[in-house]
Order: structure tokens, then C-alpha cells, then sequence
């Protein structure tokens, strides 16, 4: 919708005053941007210094420092400087001086002094001091004393005690029939037009204003006629001097004199009779009458025709069907006229609720005549011509005339032009665009229902035919030959109703029936809500109900922007709280993208009051009944708000729709592509033809024809390919600096819906993100503000993307870095050259950080993969580039990858491809890995089945008397494999790591444990019992080998175990008996005491696996015998304390039995 822009602001007009009325400018102001939906603080800038004009920008460019670079700052230095030159005394005096005028009401009044007050300076006393200026100076004495009864009376007592006193006086004089009119017009009987035609001087036979109007005008005169400012000019009637130069040799229309202009013209008389229209007058054609405008702020006079209905007169005439507020409305377009007229009785059928005319000085003389029309005021009524709305100032007269539309409102609205037609006009075109000078046939179709006008947007048939549906002209030349919109004129009439269609309300079982009571309507909406019921009955959306009903629902009445007009939206929260919910796939952009490379022309159309056109089954109108004040109402139709009512649009254009080639849509939205004109000019026709069948309607004045670009989903579809659309860019580049939280979501949430343009969104949005974590601290300081100052420039220079072809080749570009995944899905063009489809990227989780390089590499691939799976899938034979060469190997046949990449590559088995290497400057997704974007809030579902897969390898791995705890603890003390987890999760390795180095891309890390592909690193504190616990049972040493390379693994592992077993005592006896060694006997001197010298061995092993530990005293021959499982010097140690404790400890012990140095531990006595 267009607004006008706010009034240039008059610096030096009321001096004394200005500091009020640039407050009141600046308020104005701030409506029109809110209006306007302008929201970016430098263009609101810019606005307000463009409006206010160039006095307003030489203050603020020469008299104001700093005056910032928003809005906010500007109108607080230019508020100070204007307040600066306020006069508190001067106000003071001219707030004493307000009284109450005579026939003002104590409201009007009270308005007034509070406006005055605002420059006093009053502070919290305000109230108080306007109190005393009403008892003072109001002009009711008996209100005075009426006040003064009551002792501390409060401001808001005083004026509820105006008001009744009022409202007293207003209705006994109605009760006594004594108040008179001035005007006695049987046709009207409006109280605000009465009062509108009340207080004219017997002298003046002009039309007057109310005297308590022109009695404040003569005291603001009074109050100012000492400002050389308002002094008015003799000859121009403008203010600031005495005399000019403008009026010489002009001649006053009003009085037939020269050198002064009509507004400063002092004669009573009235403009001279033309002969020839005296003559007309004399003849007695009395219905037509020659009027003359006289505007009071120019200089001269406009002139237009008043013509009432007479069938000799009007047939030449340019008449036209418009609406106003809503109502359709015969006019008479004068191009010769500066002012709008509207006859009184049409005032009365199209007045908005609750308005009053507004005072006015317009005067309209009929030519012949000294006498005025009846001027009963002005308001102002919005304008719908074919589509466009503008809200236009008329003036109400006491005349049973045509109503008549001014030159600059028709101008404004593009019914008139001035100057020769423009026929070079391109762009995008909607069908209530332009106007055809030649009437068209209308061709119905005979298989089409009828259809039902809406009064508030359909014109009537009469001006139907003078203003038939305009052909862009920028469509192609075939499509205007085949005239195919002129063919398929009723698709854009009235409201359709889909032919074959009646929807069912499916409710739960159990459901219990809920009736509310009738929402409360306020007064002032009454009226404007039984026009809309009136409108949607007679359209068929609604109808009466009748007997009982077992729902019933609320209203909500909103006002529309539109004045005079309401909308009507029903509470159905009960009724979907019971109603089964119905599931209809909606295609993603992807899918509804994915066949229109190549296409260079669009169209795209728009459903007329889509749900509306979608019958409700007889048997669920009841579930649509609401309450209205004139009894209980049904919606016929869909209605939005109904639970299923987006799934039930979706499925009824798919079956509307469904298998038409170069047709997508998205509800209502429908899109026409093709690559050539005539493609595109076949499939539009097709489209309409299918939508003629079904009786479906559609918004003319927002359908677009033969465009090279539509927007589509929020994004712009062209020739060259994707972007985002403007007004989403508009939206993130002019979007305030953030003050909280909240803002900052918003924000973080529109940059999210562009991300598929935004690969490095994750690291610049990071600063952002960190307010947004409960328990952090609001900081805006310098990272925050670059960070989102950083991404408005992103999307700002956001690339195109091509369309996907599924006839050209294929590339899928991947990487991995430590923090994240980046993928690019590109394809080659005709020229060769590779240009890239869609961009992905999102940062690791905790968890896949600790990956190794490798595996990250593959989580690329498989992130990638399913990411454009919907490209990908069925591709016989497409590319995986990457930079890690190494993974290669793991995607050959005959490979055996670790279980986490093999679980990955399983996941992906369905797709075609070739893996390529090309180093990481040449990958264009080694960028996107480095930058990515946040993962998800979600949980990955494959990460979880990841980390069950490795948990159940590690814990069947495991040794069972060694816990997945003790591992973890022990890899958490071991130096080296710390290490070697550094170098697995940053990707350098050092050659000194040996073996770990040279087996580097066979690492992971999962959950505190090493593992080697499928096999446990085990930490050196570990590795002896690791050795025993496989060499449980004195298995040989090719199965004690064989059984730790299944589960475990260490650098050195076989040597190791080898050794183990070689040394194993019971193993060497049972495999390999001793062969007995002779040593000669050698003579033992006999000890000086007993337990001095012992002997001692071990016996065995016995068939249970035991051994004995024998002692025996060399001096008498007393033997010690314990028994033993294993033979380590753990088990030996306490059983020597035991005997050494009964026997003391002997100076020597003599034995043959192996060293003990390889057993853990030392024996310590």
C-alpha cells in the first residue's frame, strides 16, 4: 500500500510554537515508517531529513554537532535545539489565555490545554493547573459551580462531571424537541453534520465554519498579530509580509479585479455569471450545474463539473465504478476538478464507523450564483481502484449529484494521464497493472461454475466491460495473439468454489462437544462486523444456523488497516485440540527446484482467498459454528486456522495440479517455468485451462506474467541460477543492532534460513551464539559487533548458485579440519568450468573431535553424501573429490576400514561413486571444513549407533578380569599414549612415536580409549596382565600371540608375549622335562646352630596345578611346607614372613629354583 509522505515542516511558521509542532512532526513521521515497515535507523534518518525539508537539514548540518548516523540521535539533538528556543513565560500566558470557546466541547478543550502544557515547563503539577483553568474558565456557569462543590476535585472527576453535565444538556434538548437546525434537510439527520451546518452569519453567504472554530482561529490571530511572521499579504494572501509582486496583473477570480489573488480578495461578492451558462440556467436545464472550487491554500481557482443523473447529459461522460471504504461507487471522473466531492447520501452508505466530518474552509460556488453549496465538512474515504488503495480527502455536500473524482486524486490512483503514453514500461507486470482502451470479449467456460464476486474487490459487470482485464506488456508477442487471458477471463473473477471437493472433519473418538458464550463486540465495530458478515454470506462463506448445535466457537474481531473494515477470525483451539491431525508431504525448495535449470521465463499466480474456495462436507459445517451479536453463524468453507487446513490446501492442489510439466507450488503459490517462450506460454495456458476446470479463481493484482525472475519460497529464481530474495537480504542488512537476547535470535534465525548461501557461518556467528548460552552474561562489546556486522556483509554478497541438472556431471567436494565439515555440490557447466549447486558445512561435535583424521575425512564423505542425497541418489556415476589421500585405500574392494568408517560406508553403500584425490589448495570444501556451521541442536541418531558400536567392541575386546574403567584410567597416566592422542586429534605426527607413527591413519579415539582399528591400545601398566590373563590355561606361544592379536595391541606386543611364555615355570615342565644334572656332592659344614642355613625348592606342579614350597634346616634337618598356586614373588613374600616369624630369619638360604627377577615385584624380608 502507498502512503503519502508526511508534510514538508514549516521552521519558521508559529515561531513561538515550534518546539510542539516539530514533537508532533516527529510522532507523524514515526507512524509513516512504522507504516512503511522501514525499520533500518539510517534510512529512517534519511527519511525524516528528506520530509522535513532543506530548512530542517541546514539545522542539523550548521547549528548541530554530532548529530549521529540514526534516527533516534538526530531527533534528540534536533528536539533540544528546537526546544531551546521555547518560551516558558510566553507559554505560560498563552496557556491562561485558552478558555473554553462557545459550543466546544469540554474534551476538544481539554485536548487543547494539554497540549499547551506540554510547554510550560509544569512538571507533576500539570493536572492540577489544567483543573483550575477548566473551573476558572470553562463557559458553563453551572458546571462551575457544579465543580466547585466538590473540595480537591482530581482532573479526571472534573471532566467526568463535564461529560454528564454535557450529555444532560444534549439529551433534554432532544427530549424537548428545541434544538434547530440550520439547515433543515429532511435526508439527513447525522448530528455531526448538523453541527457542521450551524452558526453562519445573516451578512456572509458564504459557507461558514462553527463559531467555536472561528473563534479560536481569531484567538490564535489575536495571539500572534504581533510576529512579523504572520503578518498576511494583501495581494497573495500569504503570510510573512506585507506585499508582493506575485498578484500583479493576475485577476481575481472572485470579484473580477486585478493585482490580487482570489484568497486575498476582501469583496463579498461572488464570481460574475458566464453568459452562456446563464443562458442554460434560464432554459431550465436545471440539472446540470457549473461549480467553481476555491481552495484556500492556492493561489488560483480549479475548476470542475457537479452533474447530477440525467439520461440527455451523462452518456459522454467518464464514469467508473470504484469502492470506497469498501462499497462499490458510481463516480464521475473530471480531470478539470482539484477537489473530491461527495454527495451527502452517499456519505452516509460509506462512512467509516464512528467517523465525523472534520471542520473545513473549502468553498464551492456554482457559476451564476453568489450562494455556496452547503458544505457540510470534509473526511477522508479509501480509494480501490483496480487494486490500489489511497486514502483521499472529500468534501461532503448538501446535493444529489454524481460524486465526483478530483484531477490529482485520479492522477495519483492511474486513472488519468497526463502527456503521451509510455510504451516502453518493463518489469514486473500484475494483471491490475495497466489498462486496455479496447473492450474484449469475455469467453466463459461452459465446464466452469459460476463464481461469486467479492463487493469489496470485484468491480461490477458495467465496469467490468469499460476496463476489461489488462494483458501485460511485456508478455511475449504468442502469448497476447493467442489472447489467453482474455480466453481464460473467469479465472480471475470473483470466488471460486473447487469443483468435485468438500472436506471432512475428521474428530476423535470420546470427544466431548465445547460451547463458549459470545465474545463481546465493541460499539464501534458493530457496525464494520455486519457489513463483513453481510459480505462473506452473500458470498457463500458463511451461513445462518439453525436449531441446536453441538460447537460452538468465539470471534475475534481485528480491525483492518483499511478504514470501515474489519476482519473475522474464529478462536478453534477447542475444536483442534479433537480433530485428527491429517499428515500431506510439503515439498521442500530442493524438490520443487530440481527441474527448472535451464528456464528463462516466469510466471507466477496467486489463489484468491485460497481456503474459502475449498467447500466444507455438510455433515463438518458444525464444527465450524461461532457466535456472532446477530446469532450463531457456520463457515460453509475452509477456513485458516483449522488444524488441517494447510495439509487440506497442499493435497487439493496436488490433485488440482499433478502431472502438469513446469508447474510447482506451495499452497496457493503457484510457479510456471520454461526454457523457451513457447514452452513457458504452453504450460501457462495448460495451468489456467486445469484451473478453469476446477473453478479456482485467482488474485489478479498479484499475479506476475513472462518475468526473467520470480521469487519463489523466499528465494529468487532467475536464469543465472539461486539467490537469496531481496527483501530477506533487506531484511538481515537493515536489521537493528541487537539489545538483548531475544533480538539476538532473531537475528542468529534469519541468518540460519540464508545458510545454504553462508558457508563460513558457524565461526563468524560464534560471538553471537555465546550470548545466547544460559548462564552467560549480556556483553556487546567488540567481537559481538564485528561478528554481526560481519555477517550482514555475508549476506549482502551473498553468490548465485545454478540450478541442478541431472543431465550434467556430477562433483561432490568434501573436507575435514579438527573443528569441522565442509562440503560443495557442484557440477560441470557447457563451457567446463565447474560451478557450485549448494554449500554445506557445520562444526564437529565433542565427540567427533576426538576422531582421527582419517575417520573425520570419512565423516565428510558420509556428511556430504546424505546432505545432497537428493541429487546424488540414482546418479550413476558421480565424483567424490577430497584431500586426504590415505582414504583411498579404505573405499577398495577387498578393504578392511575400522568398524566406525565401515558402519559410515554402509550407510552410504546405495550410491555410485568414484573417490579422487586432489591436494587441499585445489578443494575448494577445505575452506568450508575450516569455517563451518554449528551443528545441530538434535541429537545425531548415527553418532549414537556409532558410540554403541565402539563401546560393544571395546567391552568385547576386554580381557574379563580387566575393566573398560581401569583402561581408561591407565591410558589417562600413560605419557606416551597422551601423546599420541594429541597427534591424533590435531593431524601432526611425529616420526620419534615409531610404530605408532607408522600406523597413524589406523587410530581412533573413543569414549578415554585408544584403539587401532578394531583392537584395544593397551597402556604399559597394563600389559602384564594382559600377558597372564591370555596366558591363562599355559596355552603355547603361537595361541597366546593368536589370542592377543583379536582383541589387543601394543608396539612390541609378540616379542614380548614370546618371552613370557619361555619363562612360564609350569609351561617348561610340562613341555619340556628337565633331564636330571649331576653336580659332584660337596661336603656342607654343619651350621653352629639350628635355622642358620635352609635349603629351598618348589615340588611339582601336582595334577591340580599346585606346587609345594619346601624349607629344610641344614643343622636338623626340620622341613617347612607350604603350598602355592603360582609361584611369584607376591604369593612367596608372606608365606617366608609366616615362617620366619615362628623361626626367626636364617643368615642364608641355599636354592636352585629360577630367578625371580622376572616375576613383578622384588622379594623384600
Amino acid at each position: 500500500m502507498d502512503f503519502a509522505n508526511p508534510a514538508k515542516f514549516d521552521v519558521y511558521d508559529e515561531p513561538n510554537n515550534v518546539a510542539h509542532r516539530w514533537e508532533r512532526y516527529v510522532k507523524s513521521v514515526k507512524i509513516y515508517l512504522a507504516a512503511k515497515g522501514i525499520n533500518a535507523a539510517p534510512r529512517q534518518r534519511a527519511i525524516l531529513l528528506h520530509c522535513a525539508g532543506i530548512d530542517v537539514q541546514d539545522i542539523a548540518e550548521n547549528n548541530i554537532t554530532d548529530t549521529g548516523t540514526d534516527f533516534a540521535t538526530l531527533t534528540r539533538k534536533l528536539t533540544e535545539y528546537f526546544a531551546a528556543q521555547n518560551n516558558v513565560v510566553f507559554e505560560r500566558y498563552q496557556f491562561r489565555q485558552c478558555t473554553q470557546l462557545e459550543g466546544e466541547k469540554v474534551d476538544s478543550w481539554h485536548t487543547r490545554l494539554r497540549i499547551k502544557a506540554r510547554m510550560c515547563e509544569y512538571d507533576n503539577q500539570t493536572d492540577s493547573i489544567i483543573r483550575d483553568q477548566i473551573v476558572a474558565c470553562c463557559s458553563s456557569t453551572k458546571l462551575r459551580r457544579k465543580l466547585l462543590e466538590t473540595p480537591n476535585i482530581s482532573l479526571q472527576e472534573a471532566l467526568k462531571t463535564a461529560r454528564s453535565l454535557e450529555a444532560a444538556e444534549m439529551h433534554a434538548k432532544a427530549i424537548e424537541k428545541s434544538e434547530i437546525s440550520e439547515n433543515n434537510n429532511p435526508e439527513s439527520s447525522s448530528d455531526e453534520l448538523s453541527s457542521l451546518r450551524q452558526h453562519r452569519k445573516p451578512s456572509d453567504k458564504r459557507k461558514k465554519e462553527p463559531d467555536w472554530v472561528e473563534r479560536a482561529r481569531k484567538q490564535e490571530q489575536q495571539q500572534t498579530r504581533k510576529s512579523p511572521s504572520h503578518e498576511t499579504c494583501y495581494r497573495c494572501g500569504e503570510l510573512g509580509h506585507r506585499i508582493c509582486d506575485k498578484a500583479r496583473g493576475k485577476t481575481c477570480s472572485r470579484c473580477g479585479k486585478r493585482n490580487h489573488f482570489a484568497k486575498a480578495c476582501r469583496s463579498t461578492q461572488g464570481p460574475p455569471a458566464r453568459n452562456d451558462e446563464m443562458n442554460a440556467l434560464h432554459r431550465g436545464e436545471t440539472a446540470v450545474e457549473f461549480a467553481k472550487y476555491v481552495s484556500r491554500d492556492s493561489s488560483e481557482e480549479e475548476i470542475f463539473t457537479l452533474q447530477a443523473p440525467h439520461p440527455d447529459i451523462n452518456k459522454n461522460n467518464a464514469r467508473m465504478s470504484l469502492l470506497l471504504n469498501g462499497f462499490p461507487t458510481t463516480l464521475l471522473v473530471d480531470s478539470g476538478a482539484s477537489v473530491n466531492v461527495l454527495p451527502l447520501h452517499v456519505y452516509q452508505k460509506v462512512k467509516q464507523l464512528g467517523s465525523k466530518p472534520e471542520p473545513t474552509s473549502t468553498c464551492i460556488y456554482p457559476y451564476g450564483s453568489s450562494q455556496p453549496l452547503k458544505i457540510l465538512g470534509a473526511c477522508h474515504i479509501m480509494v480501490d481502484a483496480f487494486g490500489k488503495k489511497s486514502s483521499a480527502e472529500f468534501v461532503i455536500v448538501n446535493h444529489k449529484g454524481t460524486t465526483i473524482l478530483g484531477r490529482d486524486t485520479s492522477m495519483e490512483m492511474g486513472i488519468l494521464h497526463v502527456g503521451p503514453p509510455n510504451h516502453q514500461t518493463h518489469g514486473l507486470h500484475s494483471l491490475a497493472s495497466e489498462q486496455e482502451n479496447t473492450a474484449t470479449e469475455i469467453h466463459t467456460d461452459a465446464e466452469a461454475s459460476k463464481v461469486t464476486p467479492d463487493p469489496r474487490h470485484s468491480p461490477s459487470p458495467t465496469t467490468e466491460q469499460q476496463n476489461p482485464i489488462p494483458e501485460p506488456k511485456s508478455l511475449p508477442t504468442s502469448l497476447r495473439q493467442k489472447n489467453i487471458l482474455s480466453k481464460y477471463r473467469k479465472v480471475f473473477e470473483g470466488l471460486g468454489r473447487v469443483k468435485g471437493v468438500e472436506v471432512e472433519i475428521r474428530m476423535k473418538k470420546g470427544t466431548t462437544p465445547v460451547v463458549h458464550p459470545p465474545s463481546r463486540v465493541a460499539v464501534h465495530l458493530r457496525e464494520a462486523l455486519n457489513k463483513e458478515l453481510d459480505i462473506q454470506e452473500s458470498l457463500g462463506i458463511i451461513e445462518p444456523v439453525e436449531g441446536p448445535t453441538p460447537w460452538v466457537s468465539r470471534i475475534v474481531v481485528v480491525p483492518k488497516s483499511t478504514p470501515g473494515e474489519v476482519r473475522i477470525t474464529q478462536d478453534w483451539r477447542d475444536v483442534n485440540a479433537h480433530v485428527e491431525r491429517e499428515i500431506q508431504p510439503i515439498p521442500t525448495f530442493e524438490e520443487a527446484t530440481d527441474e527448472m535449470g535451464g528456464s528463462t521465463i516466469w510466471s507466477k499466480l496467486d489463489m484468491f482467498k485460497s481456503f474459502h474456495q475449498i467447500a466444507l462436507h455438510p455433515n463438518s459445517r458444525k464444527y465450524a459454528t461461532f457466535s456472532t451479536p446477530r446469532g450463531l453463524r457456520r463457515c460453509t468453507t475452509l477456513v485458516m486456522g483449522f488444524t488441517n487446513a494447510s495439509e487440506i490446501l497442499q493435497r487439493v492442489m496436488s490433485m488440482v495440479l499433478s502431472g502438469m510439466p513446469g508447474v510447482r507450488w506451495i499452497h496457493d503459490d503457484i510457479t510456471i517455468y520454461g526454457r523457451t517462450v513457447r514452452e513457458h506460454n504452453e504450460r501457462l495456458a495448460a495451468c489456467l485451462h486445469r484451473l478453469q476446470q476446477y473453478n479456482i479463481t485467482l488474485n489478479k493484482s498479484k499475479c506476475i506474467f513472462g518475468v526473467d525472475k520470480v521469487t519463489f519460497m523466499a528465494m529468487q529464481l532467475s536464469s543465472k541460477g539461486i539467490q537469496p530474495s531481496q527483501q530477506k537480504v533487506d531484511a538481515v542488512k537493515y536489521f537493528k543492532t541487537p539489545s538483548n537476547v531475544s533480538e539476538v535470535k532473531s537475528f542468529l534465525g534469519l541468518i540460519n534460513f540464508l545458510a545454504r548461501f553462508t558457508p563460513n557461518l558457524a565461526t563468524e556467528a560464534e560471538p553471537l551464539r555465546r550470548l545466547t548460552r544460559s548462564g552467560n552474561k549480556w556483553i556487546w562489546g567488540p567481537d559481538q559487533q564485528k561478528s554481526f556486522q560481519g555477517l550482514k556483509n555475508s549476506i549482502s554478497r551473498a553468490s548465485c548458485l545454478v540450478f541442478f541438472d541431472k543431465d550434467r556431471k556430477t562433483e561432490l567436494r568434501v573436507d575435514a579440519s579438527p573443528v569441522g565439515l565442509g562440503a560443495i555440490l557442484c557440477q560441470i557447466q557447457g563451457d567446463g568450468t565447474s560451478r557450485p549447486v549448494a554449500y554445506a558445512s557445520r562444526s564437529l561435535s565433542d565427540v567427533e573431535r576426538r576422531y582421527s583424521q582419517i575417520e573425520r575425512e570419512a565423516l565428510a564423505v558420509k556428511f556430504g553424501c546424505l546432505k545432497f542425497d537428493h541429487y546424488l541418489s540414482g546418479d550413476p556415476d558421480f565424483t567424490i573429490i577430497t584431500d586426504h589421500k590415505p582414504l583411498l585405500g579404505l573405499y577398495k574392494p577387498g578393504s578392511r576400514p575400522p568398524p566406525r568408517i565401515e558402519r559410515w560406508a554402509l550407510r552410504i553403500q546405495h550410491l555410485n561413486f568414484r573417490l579422487r584425490h586432489e591436494p587441499g589448495p585445489k578443494n575448494a570444501a577445505d575452506v568450508f571444513s575450516r569455517q563451518p556451521t554449528p551443528p545441530r541442536a538434535h541429537v545425531n541418531p548415527s553418532e549414537h549407533a556409532d558410540t554403541r558400536m565402539i563401546n560393544a567392541i571395546t567391552t568385547a575386546s576386554l580381557p574379563r578380569a580387566c575393566t573398560i574403567e581401569q583402561v581408561k584410567e591407565a591410558t589417562a597416566k600413560d605419557a606416551k599414549l597422551q601423546t599420541v592422542l594429541k597427534s591424533l586429534q590435531s593431524g601432526t605426527w611425529n616420526k620419534d612415536l615409531g610404530l605408532f607413527f607408522s600406523h597413524r591413519n589406523e587410530f581412533s579415539f573413543s569414549d578415554g580409549v585408544l584403539l587401532r582399528n578394531n583392537r584395544i591400545v593397551i597402556p604399559r601398566s597394563l600389559q602384564q596382565r594382559v600377558l597372564e590373563l591370555a596366558h591363562q590355561g599355559h596355552q603355547g606361544v603361537a595361541k597366546t600371540k593368536a589370542r592377543l592379536r583379536t582383541k589387543v595391541w601394543w608396539p612390541g606386543m609378540s616379542t614380548e608375549a614370546e618371552t613370557f611364555v619361555k619363562q612360564c615355570q609350569p609351561c617348561l615342565v610340562a613341555t619340556e622335562p628337565t633331564k636330571p644334572s649331576f653336580t659332584p656332592l660337596k661336603p656342607t659344614t654343619l651350621p653352629k646352630a639350628a635355622w642358620l642355613l635352609i635349603g629351598m625348592d618348589f615340588v611339582g606342579p601336582f595334577p591340580t596345578g599346585e606346587n609345594l614350597l619346601v624349607l629344610v634346616d641344614y643343622y636338623s634337618r626340620y622341613p617347612e611346607v607350604e603350598i602355592m598356586k603360582h609361584i611369584t614373588t607376591a604369593a612367596l613374600e608372606p608365606r617366608l614372613r609366616r615362617i620366619f616369624a615362628r623361626y626367626g630369619v636364617p643368615q642364608e638360604i641355599v636354592t636352585t629354583m629360577p630367578k625371580l627377577s622376572g616375576h613383578p615385584g622384588s622379594l623384600t624380608l
